[in-house]
Protein backbone atom coordinates (compact mmCIF):
# COMPACT_ATOMS: atom_id res chain seq x y z
CA UNK A 1 0.00 0.00 0.00
CA UNK A 2 1.44 3.31 -0.44
CA UNK A 3 2.31 5.55 2.28
CA UNK A 4 0.27 8.72 3.31
CA UNK A 5 3.26 11.05 2.66
CA UNK A 6 0.80 13.67 0.83
CA UNK A 7 -0.81 16.28 2.96
CA UNK A 8 0.45 15.12 5.77
CA UNK A 9 2.21 18.32 7.13
CA UNK A 10 3.30 19.40 10.77
CA UNK A 11 0.54 20.64 12.90
CA UNK A 12 0.31 21.95 16.67
CA UNK A 13 0.85 19.75 19.53
CA UNK A 14 -3.29 18.62 19.15
CA UNK A 15 -2.62 18.24 15.95
CA UNK A 16 -0.31 15.68 15.63
CA UNK A 17 -2.03 13.32 18.15
CA UNK A 18 -2.08 10.61 15.58
CA UNK A 19 1.13 11.53 14.06
CA UNK A 20 3.22 8.31 15.38
CA UNK A 21 0.54 6.15 13.39
CA UNK A 22 1.92 7.31 10.12
CA UNK A 23 4.59 5.64 8.85
CA UNK A 24 5.42 7.64 5.79
CA UNK A 25 9.26 8.35 6.07
CA UNK A 26 11.12 5.47 7.31
CA UNK A 27 13.61 6.68 9.39
CA UNK A 28 16.97 4.66 8.96
CA UNK A 29 20.11 5.97 10.37
CA UNK A 30 22.70 4.54 7.94
CA UNK A 31 26.16 3.84 8.35
CA UNK A 32 27.76 7.83 7.38
CA UNK A 33 30.55 7.75 4.72
CA UNK A 34 32.54 10.91 5.18
CA UNK A 35 32.19 14.58 6.39
CA UNK A 36 34.20 16.39 4.97
CA UNK A 37 35.18 19.94 6.11
CA UNK A 38 37.34 22.33 4.22
CA UNK A 39 38.90 20.00 2.24
CA UNK A 40 39.75 17.97 4.53
CA UNK A 41 37.64 14.44 4.99
CA UNK A 42 37.08 13.64 8.73
CA UNK A 43 35.50 10.14 8.94
CA UNK A 44 32.54 10.18 11.51
CA UNK A 45 31.83 8.50 14.59
CA UNK A 46 28.74 9.01 16.79
CA UNK A 47 29.07 12.40 17.32
CA UNK A 48 28.06 13.85 20.64
CA UNK A 49 24.73 15.10 20.56
CA UNK A 50 23.62 18.67 20.81
CA UNK A 51 24.28 20.58 24.56
CA UNK A 52 20.91 21.03 26.80
CA UNK A 53 20.49 22.05 29.51
CA UNK A 54 17.94 20.85 32.21
CA UNK A 55 14.76 19.32 30.44
CA UNK A 56 15.45 19.64 26.72
CA UNK A 57 16.35 23.38 27.19
CA UNK A 58 18.62 25.08 25.04
CA UNK A 59 21.12 26.98 26.95
CA UNK A 60 21.48 30.92 25.70
CA UNK A 61 23.08 34.44 26.60
CA UNK A 62 21.64 36.91 24.51
CA UNK A 63 18.69 36.87 21.59
CA UNK A 64 18.98 39.30 18.76
CA UNK A 65 15.77 40.63 18.29
CA UNK A 66 15.41 42.54 14.52
CA UNK A 67 12.87 45.47 14.00
CA UNK A 68 11.90 46.50 10.37
CA UNK A 69 10.59 50.07 10.64
CA UNK A 70 9.41 51.89 7.41
CA UNK A 71 9.61 56.25 8.15
CA UNK A 72 7.23 58.25 5.97
CA UNK A 73 7.81 61.55 5.47
CA UNK A 74 5.71 64.69 3.70
CA UNK A 75 3.59 63.10 1.11
CA UNK A 76 3.90 59.82 2.32
CA UNK A 77 7.14 59.23 0.81
CA UNK A 78 10.07 57.53 2.43
CA UNK A 79 12.00 59.63 5.19
CA UNK A 80 15.38 58.45 4.37
CA UNK A 81 19.39 59.70 6.37
CA UNK A 82 18.29 58.76 9.36
CA UNK A 83 20.39 57.84 12.27
CA UNK A 84 20.13 55.56 15.24
CA UNK A 85 20.16 58.07 18.00
CA UNK A 86 16.83 58.93 15.78
CA UNK A 87 15.21 56.07 17.34
CA UNK A 88 13.69 55.21 20.35
CA UNK A 89 12.45 51.23 20.58
CA UNK A 90 10.70 50.32 23.24
CA UNK A 91 9.84 45.63 24.79
CA UNK A 92 6.94 45.70 26.78
CA UNK A 93 7.41 48.71 27.68
CA UNK A 94 11.10 49.24 28.45
CA UNK A 95 13.96 51.21 26.39
CA UNK A 96 15.52 48.78 24.44
CA UNK A 97 19.48 49.54 23.43
CA UNK A 98 19.71 49.56 19.70
CA UNK A 99 22.52 47.42 18.83
CA UNK A 100 22.13 47.06 15.06
CA UNK A 101 21.11 49.48 12.59
CA UNK A 102 21.02 49.76 9.15
CA UNK A 103 19.02 51.75 5.90
CA UNK A 104 17.85 50.00 3.17
CA UNK A 105 16.60 52.35 0.52
CA UNK A 106 16.54 52.69 -3.60
CA UNK A 107 15.10 50.49 -6.02
CA UNK A 108 16.14 46.94 -6.30
CA UNK A 109 18.87 45.94 -8.48
CA UNK A 110 17.57 42.29 -9.33
CA UNK A 111 17.81 41.20 -13.11
CA UNK A 112 15.01 41.40 -15.38
CA UNK A 113 14.95 37.91 -16.22
CA UNK A 114 12.71 35.59 -14.53
CA UNK A 115 14.29 32.58 -12.42
CA UNK A 116 12.62 29.35 -11.55
CA UNK A 117 14.04 28.49 -7.91
CA UNK A 118 10.77 25.88 -8.14
CA UNK A 119 12.74 23.72 -10.38
CA UNK A 120 16.41 22.88 -9.54
CA UNK A 121 19.20 24.86 -10.63
CA UNK A 122 22.24 22.97 -12.17
CA UNK A 123 24.92 25.47 -11.27
CA UNK A 124 27.65 22.84 -12.60
CA UNK A 125 27.75 19.55 -14.97
CA UNK A 126 25.71 17.09 -12.63
CA UNK A 127 25.52 19.84 -9.73
CA UNK A 128 21.53 20.64 -8.72
CA UNK A 129 20.90 24.16 -6.49
CA UNK A 130 17.91 25.27 -4.23
CA UNK A 131 19.95 28.86 -5.57
CA UNK A 132 18.79 30.04 -8.46
CA UNK A 133 21.51 31.00 -11.08
CA UNK A 134 21.36 34.32 -10.66
CA UNK A 135 21.32 34.65 -6.78
CA UNK A 136 18.32 35.17 -4.41
CA UNK A 137 16.66 38.58 -4.32
CA UNK A 138 17.71 41.18 -2.18
CA UNK A 139 14.01 42.22 -1.71
CA UNK A 140 10.87 40.13 -2.34
CA UNK A 141 6.73 40.74 -2.92
CA UNK A 142 5.11 37.49 -2.41
CA UNK A 143 1.31 37.50 -3.96
CA UNK A 144 -0.76 34.47 -2.72
CA UNK A 145 -4.41 33.36 -4.06
CA UNK A 146 -5.95 31.67 -1.06
CA UNK A 147 -8.24 28.56 -2.14
CA UNK A 148 -8.20 27.10 0.92
CA UNK A 149 -10.66 30.10 2.40
CA UNK A 150 -11.64 31.36 -0.69
CA UNK A 151 -15.23 30.49 -2.47
CA UNK A 152 -14.04 29.67 -6.71
CA UNK A 153 -15.96 33.02 -7.27
CA UNK A 154 -13.26 35.31 -5.51
CA UNK A 155 -10.74 33.04 -6.97
CA UNK A 156 -11.32 34.34 -10.39
CA UNK A 157 -11.61 38.16 -9.05
CA UNK A 158 -8.54 37.76 -7.58
CA UNK A 159 -6.94 36.43 -10.65
CA UNK A 160 -8.11 38.98 -13.27
CA UNK A 161 -6.98 41.94 -10.60
CA UNK A 162 -3.61 40.19 -11.19
CA UNK A 163 -3.36 39.98 -14.90
CA UNK A 164 -4.42 43.64 -15.01
CA UNK A 165 -1.62 44.56 -12.72
CA UNK A 166 1.11 42.77 -14.67
CA UNK A 167 -0.65 43.50 -18.10
CA UNK A 168 -0.44 47.80 -17.40
CA UNK A 169 3.47 47.08 -16.42
CA UNK A 170 5.32 46.47 -12.68
CA UNK A 171 7.88 47.96 -10.69
CA UNK A 172 11.12 46.75 -10.92
CA UNK A 173 10.96 44.36 -8.39
CA UNK A 174 10.85 40.50 -8.02
CA UNK A 175 7.61 38.79 -7.24
CA UNK A 176 6.72 35.29 -6.45
CA UNK A 177 3.59 33.72 -7.18
CA UNK A 178 1.75 30.75 -5.00
CA UNK A 179 -1.49 29.60 -4.01
CA UNK A 180 -2.33 28.20 -0.71
CA UNK A 181 -4.01 24.91 -1.21
CA UNK A 182 -5.43 21.66 0.85
CA UNK A 183 -2.50 20.29 -0.24
CA UNK A 184 -0.14 22.73 0.68
CA UNK A 185 1.65 25.41 -1.25
CA UNK A 186 1.90 25.39 -4.41
CA UNK A 187 4.24 27.83 -6.97
CA UNK A 188 3.12 29.25 -10.13
CA UNK A 189 6.20 31.27 -10.18
CA UNK A 190 9.27 32.59 -8.48
CA UNK A 191 11.93 35.06 -8.37
CA UNK A 192 10.78 36.91 -11.35
CA UNK A 193 10.84 40.47 -12.25
CA UNK A 194 9.31 40.03 -15.92
CA UNK A 195 5.27 40.58 -16.58
CA UNK A 196 4.86 38.13 -19.45
CA UNK A 197 6.44 35.07 -17.44
CA UNK A 198 3.41 36.40 -14.54
CA UNK A 199 1.01 36.95 -16.78
CA UNK A 200 1.76 33.16 -18.70
CA UNK A 201 1.96 31.80 -15.07
CA UNK A 202 -1.73 33.27 -13.98
CA UNK A 203 -2.84 32.50 -17.53
CA UNK A 204 -1.53 28.85 -17.52
CA UNK A 205 -3.29 28.33 -14.04
CA UNK A 206 -6.39 25.89 -13.85
CA UNK A 207 -8.37 27.99 -11.40
CA UNK A 208 -8.84 30.66 -13.61
CA UNK A 209 -11.95 31.64 -14.34
CA UNK A 210 -13.48 33.94 -17.19
CA UNK A 211 -14.82 37.47 -16.18
CA UNK A 212 -18.37 36.05 -17.15
CA UNK A 213 -18.19 32.83 -15.16
CA UNK A 214 -16.93 35.15 -12.31
CA UNK A 215 -20.16 37.50 -12.26
CA UNK A 216 -22.68 34.81 -12.10
CA UNK A 217 -21.16 32.61 -9.51
CA UNK A 218 -23.70 31.74 -7.05
CA UNK A 219 -21.43 31.08 -3.95
CA UNK A 220 -23.57 28.87 -1.21
CA UNK A 221 -23.26 27.37 2.32
CA UNK A 222 -21.24 24.10 2.89
CA UNK A 223 -22.98 21.22 1.50
CA UNK A 224 -24.32 19.39 4.55
CA UNK A 225 -25.70 16.24 4.01
CA UNK A 226 -29.23 16.55 4.21
CA UNK A 227 -29.65 13.39 6.56
CA UNK A 228 -27.57 15.57 8.90
CA UNK A 229 -29.33 16.54 12.80
CA UNK A 230 -28.54 20.17 13.30
CA UNK A 231 -26.29 19.15 15.95
CA UNK A 232 -24.31 16.85 13.53
CA UNK A 233 -24.64 19.83 11.16
CA UNK A 234 -22.72 22.35 13.00
CA UNK A 235 -19.85 19.69 14.30
CA UNK A 236 -19.21 18.95 10.69
CA UNK A 237 -18.84 22.58 10.01
CA UNK A 238 -16.85 23.04 13.08
CA UNK A 239 -14.78 20.02 11.49
CA UNK A 240 -14.39 22.10 8.58
CA UNK A 241 -13.17 25.29 9.48
CA UNK A 242 -10.74 23.24 11.86
CA UNK A 243 -9.53 21.22 8.85
CA UNK A 244 -8.92 24.97 6.80
CA UNK A 245 -7.32 26.57 9.84
CA UNK A 246 -5.07 23.29 10.18
CA UNK A 247 -4.29 23.80 6.17
CA UNK A 248 -3.83 27.47 6.29
CA UNK A 249 -1.16 27.06 9.26
CA UNK A 250 0.69 24.22 7.02
CA UNK A 251 0.80 26.53 3.60
CA UNK A 252 2.51 29.28 6.05
CA UNK A 253 5.11 26.92 7.45
CA UNK A 254 5.95 26.05 3.97
CA UNK A 255 5.59 29.44 2.83
CA UNK A 256 8.56 30.70 5.36
CA UNK A 257 10.57 27.79 4.62
CA UNK A 258 10.63 28.74 0.98
CA UNK A 259 11.95 31.95 1.10
CA UNK A 260 13.77 31.85 4.82
CA UNK A 261 17.12 31.93 1.99
CA UNK A 262 16.13 35.55 0.81
CA UNK A 263 17.82 38.10 2.99
CA UNK A 264 15.88 41.39 4.48
CA UNK A 265 12.00 42.25 5.02
CA UNK A 266 9.76 39.84 2.60
CA UNK A 267 6.15 41.91 1.55
CA UNK A 268 3.02 39.41 1.60
CA UNK A 269 -0.02 40.19 -0.85
CA UNK A 270 -2.62 37.57 0.80
CA UNK A 271 -5.65 37.89 -1.52
CA UNK A 272 -8.44 35.89 0.79
CA UNK A 273 -11.94 35.70 1.56
CA UNK A 274 -12.21 34.25 5.29
CA UNK A 275 -8.51 34.83 6.68
CA UNK A 276 -8.28 33.19 10.23
CA UNK A 277 -7.25 35.09 13.07
CA UNK A 278 -4.71 32.37 14.52
CA UNK A 279 -2.21 33.73 16.22
CA UNK A 280 0.40 30.88 15.12
CA UNK A 281 0.15 32.64 11.54
CA UNK A 282 1.38 36.01 13.00
CA UNK A 283 4.94 33.86 15.23
CA UNK A 284 5.76 31.90 11.77
CA UNK A 285 5.00 35.66 9.36
CA UNK A 286 7.65 37.51 12.12
CA UNK A 287 10.18 34.51 12.33
CA UNK A 288 9.95 34.57 8.48
CA UNK A 289 10.62 38.71 8.94
CA UNK A 290 7.28 38.32 6.60
CA UNK A 291 5.08 41.63 6.34
CA UNK A 292 1.30 40.98 5.48
CA UNK A 293 -0.73 43.05 3.39
CA UNK A 294 -3.98 41.12 3.20
CA UNK A 295 -6.73 41.95 0.81
CA UNK A 296 -10.40 40.80 1.56
CA UNK A 297 -12.13 39.66 -1.58
CA UNK A 298 -15.05 39.40 0.17
CA UNK A 299 -15.26 43.35 -0.44
CA UNK A 300 -14.81 42.69 -4.28
CA UNK A 301 -18.63 42.47 -4.38
CA UNK A 302 -18.86 45.61 -3.00
CA UNK A 303 -16.36 47.52 -5.06
CA UNK A 304 -15.19 46.60 -8.34
CA UNK A 305 -12.11 49.42 -8.15
CA UNK A 306 -9.74 46.81 -6.52
CA UNK A 307 -10.00 44.84 -10.08
CA UNK A 308 -8.70 48.37 -11.70
CA UNK A 309 -12.02 48.83 -13.44
CA UNK A 310 -12.81 51.95 -14.62
CA UNK A 311 -16.42 52.53 -12.46
CA UNK A 312 -15.04 52.74 -9.07
CA UNK A 313 -18.93 53.52 -7.74
CA UNK A 314 -19.30 52.35 -4.35
CA UNK A 315 -22.29 50.13 -3.77
CA UNK A 316 -22.15 48.32 -0.58
CA UNK A 317 -22.64 48.62 2.42
CA UNK A 318 -21.10 50.63 4.77
CA UNK A 319 -19.97 47.50 7.47
CA UNK A 320 -16.47 46.45 7.13
CA UNK A 321 -16.97 42.33 5.30
CA UNK A 322 -16.25 39.68 7.26
CA UNK A 323 -13.03 38.62 8.25
CA UNK A 324 -11.58 42.48 8.21
CA UNK A 325 -10.79 42.34 12.54
CA UNK A 326 -8.55 39.34 11.85
CA UNK A 327 -7.03 40.59 9.00
CA UNK A 328 -6.30 44.03 10.25
CA UNK A 329 -4.80 42.52 13.41
CA UNK A 330 -2.29 40.06 11.05
CA UNK A 331 -1.25 43.10 9.47
CA UNK A 332 -0.58 45.03 12.06
CA UNK A 333 1.08 42.23 14.00
CA UNK A 334 3.64 41.49 11.04
CA UNK A 335 4.54 45.20 10.27
CA UNK A 336 2.03 45.33 7.13
CA UNK A 337 -0.93 47.59 5.94
CA UNK A 338 -4.27 46.03 5.59
CA UNK A 339 -5.25 46.80 2.09
CA UNK A 340 -9.49 47.31 2.22
CA UNK A 341 -11.72 46.87 -1.05
CA UNK A 342 -11.46 50.47 -1.09
CA UNK A 343 -7.90 50.29 -2.21
CA UNK A 344 -7.30 49.25 -5.85
CA UNK A 345 -4.84 46.72 -5.74
CA UNK A 346 -1.71 48.43 -7.78
CA UNK A 347 -1.52 51.08 -4.55
CA UNK A 348 -1.64 48.04 -2.41
CA UNK A 349 1.41 46.33 -3.87
CA UNK A 350 2.91 49.65 -4.80
CA UNK A 351 2.75 50.42 -0.68
CA UNK A 352 4.09 46.68 0.01
CA UNK A 353 7.01 47.83 -2.89
CA UNK A 354 7.82 50.73 -0.81
CA UNK A 355 7.98 49.56 2.59
CA UNK A 356 10.28 46.35 1.04
CA UNK A 357 12.99 48.51 -0.74
CA UNK A 358 12.86 51.37 2.18
CA UNK A 359 13.17 50.42 5.64
CA UNK A 360 15.71 50.93 8.39
CA UNK A 361 16.48 47.58 10.26
CA UNK A 362 17.07 47.88 14.01
CA UNK A 363 17.93 45.19 16.25
CA UNK A 364 18.46 44.74 19.99
CA UNK A 365 19.34 42.14 22.36
CA UNK A 366 16.84 39.73 24.75
CA UNK A 367 18.95 38.16 27.66
CA UNK A 368 18.52 35.03 29.33
CA UNK A 369 17.36 36.51 32.21
CA UNK A 370 14.34 38.59 30.47
CA UNK A 371 13.26 36.16 28.34
CA UNK A 372 10.03 34.92 28.18
CA UNK A 373 8.39 32.86 25.46
CA UNK A 374 5.18 34.26 23.94
CA UNK A 375 4.07 37.71 22.44
CA UNK A 376 5.67 40.84 23.58
CA UNK A 377 4.72 44.40 22.75
CA UNK A 378 7.09 46.68 21.03
CA UNK A 379 6.99 49.93 19.95
CA UNK A 380 9.08 52.45 17.94
CA UNK A 381 9.52 56.36 17.86
CA UNK A 382 11.04 59.37 16.88
CA UNK A 383 12.96 61.46 18.71
CA UNK A 384 11.85 64.31 16.68
CA UNK A 385 8.62 63.10 15.49
CA UNK A 386 8.98 64.42 12.38
CA UNK A 387 7.76 61.44 10.56
CA UNK A 388 5.09 58.81 10.59
CA UNK A 389 6.20 55.20 11.73
CA UNK A 390 5.50 52.02 10.50
CA UNK A 391 6.28 49.06 12.57
CA UNK A 392 5.30 45.64 13.57
CA UNK A 393 3.32 45.87 16.97
CA UNK A 394 4.95 43.01 18.56
CA UNK A 395 7.60 39.86 18.84
CA UNK A 396 7.47 36.39 19.38
CA UNK A 397 10.11 34.62 21.08
CA UNK A 398 9.76 30.79 20.95
CA UNK A 399 10.24 27.96 23.58
CA UNK A 400 13.75 27.50 23.76
CA UNK A 401 13.59 23.55 24.27
CA UNK A 402 15.79 20.70 21.97
CA UNK A 403 13.15 19.29 19.07
CA UNK A 404 11.68 16.38 19.46
CA UNK A 405 12.36 13.20 17.39
CA UNK A 406 8.85 13.36 16.46
CA UNK A 407 8.98 17.61 15.58
CA UNK A 408 12.03 16.77 13.66
CA UNK A 409 10.52 13.72 11.72
CA UNK A 410 7.35 16.12 10.71
CA UNK A 411 9.66 18.66 9.69
CA UNK A 412 11.43 16.86 7.22
CA UNK A 413 7.75 14.71 5.89
CA UNK A 414 6.48 17.92 5.42
CA UNK A 415 9.68 19.04 3.36
CA UNK A 416 9.10 15.59 1.30
CA UNK A 417 5.70 16.25 0.74
CA UNK A 418 6.50 20.32 -0.08
CA UNK A 419 5.65 20.91 -4.03
CA UNK A 420 7.77 24.19 -3.47
CA UNK A 421 11.37 24.28 -2.92
CA UNK A 422 12.71 25.18 0.43
CA UNK A 423 15.78 27.90 0.87
CA UNK A 424 16.18 28.24 4.80
CA UNK A 425 19.39 26.39 4.41
CA UNK A 426 21.11 26.95 1.22
CA UNK A 427 22.85 23.96 -1.01
CA UNK A 428 23.86 21.83 -3.29
CA UNK A 429 23.95 18.51 -4.46
CA UNK A 430 26.13 16.85 -6.96
CA UNK A 431 25.59 13.91 -9.05
CA UNK A 432 28.14 11.59 -8.89
CA UNK A 433 29.49 8.96 -11.61
CA UNK A 434 27.20 5.59 -11.21
CA UNK A 435 28.82 2.88 -9.69
CA UNK A 436 27.24 -1.02 -9.73
CA UNK A 437 23.54 -1.26 -8.55
CA UNK A 438 23.63 2.20 -7.32
CA UNK A 439 22.65 5.54 -8.62
CA UNK A 440 26.36 6.32 -7.72
CA UNK A 441 27.58 8.88 -5.03
CA UNK A 442 25.85 11.95 -3.96
CA UNK A 443 27.80 15.00 -2.49
CA UNK A 444 26.23 17.90 -0.75
CA UNK A 445 27.84 21.27 0.13
CA UNK A 446 26.53 23.74 2.44
CA UNK A 447 28.52 26.91 1.67
CA UNK A 448 29.75 28.86 5.04
CA UNK A 449 27.52 31.49 4.24
CA UNK A 450 24.45 29.09 5.00
CA UNK A 451 26.01 27.91 8.50
CA UNK A 452 25.12 29.81 11.28
CA UNK A 453 25.32 28.59 14.61
CA UNK A 454 22.73 30.11 17.35
CA UNK A 455 23.97 31.95 20.69
CA UNK A 456 24.48 28.90 23.40
CA UNK A 457 24.32 26.29 20.69
CA UNK A 458 27.90 24.78 21.23
CA UNK A 459 28.31 22.37 18.23
CA UNK A 460 26.63 22.13 14.64
CA UNK A 461 23.65 19.62 13.90
CA UNK A 462 21.96 18.88 10.87
CA UNK A 463 19.50 16.30 9.73
CA UNK A 464 19.81 14.95 6.30
CA UNK A 465 16.82 13.08 4.41
CA UNK A 466 16.95 11.63 0.91
CA UNK A 467 13.46 10.36 -0.54
CA UNK A 468 13.27 9.19 -3.50
CA UNK A 469 10.14 9.93 -6.01
CA UNK A 470 7.98 8.25 -7.59
CA UNK A 471 7.19 9.08 -11.76
CA UNK A 472 4.75 11.86 -10.71
CA UNK A 473 7.10 13.56 -8.10
CA UNK A 474 5.13 12.44 -5.11
CA UNK A 475 7.27 11.18 -1.92
CA UNK A 476 7.42 7.63 -1.93
CA UNK A 477 8.44 4.60 0.91
CA UNK A 478 11.86 4.53 -0.09
CA UNK A 479 13.56 7.65 2.03
CA UNK A 480 16.79 7.12 4.36
CA UNK A 481 17.81 9.89 7.26
CA UNK A 482 20.95 10.28 8.55
CA UNK A 483 21.73 12.59 11.36
CA UNK A 484 25.00 14.48 11.65
CA UNK A 485 26.50 16.02 15.12
CA UNK A 486 29.88 17.89 14.46
CA UNK A 487 32.15 18.15 17.08
CA UNK A 488 34.08 21.43 18.26
CA UNK A 489 36.63 20.76 15.32
CA UNK A 490 34.02 20.14 12.47
CA UNK A 491 32.18 23.17 13.49
CA UNK A 492 34.80 25.56 13.50
CA UNK A 493 35.96 24.56 10.25
CA UNK A 494 32.28 24.42 8.94
CA UNK A 495 31.66 28.22 9.96
CA UNK A 496 34.62 29.19 7.97
CA UNK A 497 34.62 27.30 5.35
CA UNK A 498 31.48 25.05 5.00
CA UNK A 499 30.89 21.31 4.93
CA UNK A 500 30.47 18.79 2.18
CA UNK A 501 28.91 15.22 2.74
CA UNK A 502 29.04 12.16 0.25
CA UNK A 503 26.63 9.28 0.15
CA UNK A 504 25.80 5.97 -2.27
CA UNK A 505 22.13 4.78 -2.31
CA UNK A 506 20.93 2.02 -4.29
CA UNK A 507 19.52 2.72 -7.09
CA UNK A 508 15.73 3.25 -7.16
CA UNK A 509 13.04 2.74 -10.03
CA UNK A 510 12.23 6.18 -9.80
CA UNK A 511 13.03 9.38 -11.90
CA UNK A 512 14.64 11.69 -9.11
CA UNK A 513 15.67 11.77 -5.07
CA UNK A 514 14.79 15.13 -3.30
CA UNK A 515 17.44 16.04 -0.38
CA UNK A 516 15.95 17.85 2.29
CA UNK A 517 18.64 18.98 5.23
CA UNK A 518 17.69 20.40 8.44
CA UNK A 519 19.84 22.67 11.00
CA UNK A 520 18.87 21.41 14.18
CA UNK A 521 20.11 24.97 15.71
CA UNK A 522 17.92 27.14 13.93
CA UNK A 523 15.07 24.72 12.23
CA UNK A 524 15.78 26.14 8.79
CA UNK A 525 14.99 24.12 6.15
CA UNK A 526 16.08 23.70 2.79
CA UNK A 527 15.52 20.71 -0.25
CA UNK A 528 16.72 20.16 -3.85
CA UNK A 529 15.43 17.51 -6.26
CA UNK A 530 17.74 15.66 -8.55
CA UNK A 531 16.64 14.24 -11.37
CA UNK A 532 18.45 10.50 -12.20
CA UNK A 533 19.25 10.12 -15.89
CA UNK A 534 18.76 6.17 -16.65
CA UNK A 535 15.46 4.36 -16.88
CA UNK A 536 14.11 3.38 -13.94
CA UNK A 537 14.69 -0.82 -14.36
CA UNK A 538 16.72 -2.21 -11.52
Amino acid sequence: MKPQLLGLQRMTARLLADFENISGLTRITLPLMALILGGAMIPTCAQQARETNGAGTLSANTELVLVPVQVEGPGGKPLRGLHQGDFVLRGDGKAQPIKIFEETGGPPAESTTATKAATPSATAAGEFSNVPDGGLPQHLLIIAIDRVNTPYGEQGWARQALLKFFSKGMPEQPFALVEITEGGLMQLHSFSSDPKALLDAIGNDHGKMSKTEQKHEVKGELPFPGSFAPADAAAFKGTVEMKAISATVSNFMQLEQAYAGVPGRKSLIWLSADMPDVEEIAAILNRGNIALYPVNLRGIQADTHLLGEDDDTHTGSSEPPSGDNGMRDLALRTGGRYCSAMTELKTCIGQAVADSTNYYLLGFYVTQQDRKPGWHKLEVKLTSGRGRIYSRSGYYLEPRTASTQDEILGDLIAAANAQIAYTGVAFSVEHLAESTGSTGGFRIRVPATSVLLQSGQRNLSYEIAMVVLSQNGEPTAEAHTIRLDLNAEQTEHALTQGWRYDETLSKPASAAVKFIVRDNGTGNIGSVVVPLTEGRKN
